[in-house]
């Protein structure tokens, strides 16, 4: 028999040495006898303010393959923890990922959709609105066809824009809002309507 782990060190990434079973306890997104193979399985919580994402540590790397039959996510706790349950989460997203089949998908904390991303792309800038819960971030693949994957950056603030580069190149921050150019809509100017006339 192989000798088993003495330190996290030979856990790997976010792994724990249980020196009383010499096994390693693997982190969320790991698996293997030493927590070095990637795997997307359960939701894992974060509490920071604003981080990095990825549905792996090479994430968008041109040989990275994501696993098959993926599913995952990424609640992100920081705006309800810290008693900011109101304001606005800034998400940039790039993404390469099976067309129709596998998707990146974000939710509000109500569980409310507001956007599920397929094919490649990025980046794509959103904001959405905090009130109360901890929105979602879950990245899902079938069983065949596997690309690069995707990676998130995110920052929970308290107006929706800063500047008019967080308006998607479509509009103007003023006072913490954008302001869309005619035919576009949403709290950072990324959504087109169908009509330019006919807002929902």
């Amino acid at each position: 028999l192989a000798p088993g782990c003495s330190t996290d060190k030979s856990c790997g990434p976010g792994g724990v040495c249980r020196p009383e079973s010499g096994l390693c306890e693997c982190g969320v997104g790991r698996s293997g006898a030493d927590c070095s193979y990637a795997s997307c399985l359960g939701v894992r919580t974060l509490h920071g303010a604003s981080g990095v994402l990825a549905s792996s540590a090479r994430a968008l790397e041109p040989r990275e393959r994501y696993v098959n039959d993926a599913v995952c996510g990424w609640r992100l706790a920081a705006g309800e923890e810290t008693g900011r349950g109101r304001g606005f989460l800034r998400l940039s997203i790039e993404y390469d990922v099976e067309p129709s089949f596998d998707f990146v998908e974000v939710y509000d904390g109500s569980g409310t959709q507001h956007a599920q991303l397929s094919g490649a792309g990025g980046p794509v800038l959103l904001t959405i609105p905090v009130d109360g819960g901890a929105p979602l971030i879950r990245f899902t693949s079938d069983g065949a066809g596997r690309r690069s994957g995707f990676r998130a950056s995110y920052e929970f603030t308290a107006a929706a824009c800063d500047t008019h580069a967080d308006c998607s190149g479509r509009g103007a921050c003023v006072r913490g809002l954008c302001a869309c150019e005619p035919g576009t809509h949403g709290l950072s100017c990324d959504s087109k309507y169908c009509l330019a006339y006919n807002p929902p």
